[in-house]
């Protein structure tokens, strides 16, 4: 848990994210929030009934961290362009645009950002 934390904020850092007039919008701080909602997604989901496993493609860690960096920093203000963050973390830009939209879609995530 405090190695996803500190990853997040040195990608943080690399990419000049830090909103240090607005404490309480800090991008460090919301990108570690939206990353434990979005970890919900590295679970395997099996069914109720039979047990099966109902997704099976789980994203690796650093997408979840790629697109809570992504979504904290619109929030904050702060905005940057999808590529530069997906080659920050060597993943593609339509890979972080899909996890992002899949972690709003979550329960517990509570922000709107469009």
């Amino acid at each position: 848990m405090k190695k996803d934390e500190d990853m997040i904020t040195k990608y943080c850092h690399d990419l000049k994210l830090e909103n240090n007039e607005k404490p309480e919008w800090d991008t460090i701080k919301k990108s570690i929030e939206i990353y434990n909602i979005g970890k919900y997604l590295l679970k395997k989901q099996r069914c109720a009934s039979c047990g099966n496993i109902i997704n099976r493609r789980v994203p690796e860690k650093r997408v979840i961290m790629a697109s809570s960096i992504y979504i904290a920093s619109i929030l904050t203000g702060e905005r940057r362009n999808q590529v530069p963050i997906a080659q920050c973390f060597n993943i593609s830009a339509e890979c972080l645009r899909n996890q992002y939209k899949k972690i709003m879609t979550l329960p517990g995530y509570k922000y709107d950002v469009f």
